[in-house]
């Protein structure tokens, strides 16, 4: 059985890791490198207090929030509709 320490340390960490990878893809790349070291860091400050299992970086997290986006942008399950518009021909423009 979880001891209730395990489960506050899983859901901070839960809570940590959803509110960076929220679409981080999307603003990463405006990251300069003093905030990207500041992220970090108190990223590395996480994982030392025992927060994180796993000692997360922003760069690790852009690169697999970025591979996840494409990976569910070429599912054509994913995708409500579709990018383009299907052809018809049924235009008859001359008697």
């Amino acid at each position: 059985m979880i001891d209730r320490i395990q489960i506050i340390k899983l859901s901070l960490s839960n809570a940590l890791l959803s509110r960076i990878w929220y679409a981080i893809s999307a603003w990463s790349g405006f990251l300069s490198a003093e905030l990207n070291s500041q992220v970090n860091s108190f990223l590395e400050r996480a994982f030392k207090c025992g927060f994180c299992s796993i000692l997360y970086t922003i760069d690790a997290i852009a690169e697999d929030a970025d591979i996840d986006l494409f990976c569910k942008m070429k599912n054509p399950s994913l995708r409500p509709f579709s990018i383009t518009p299907a052809k018809s021909c049924t235009h008859h423009l001359r008697p």
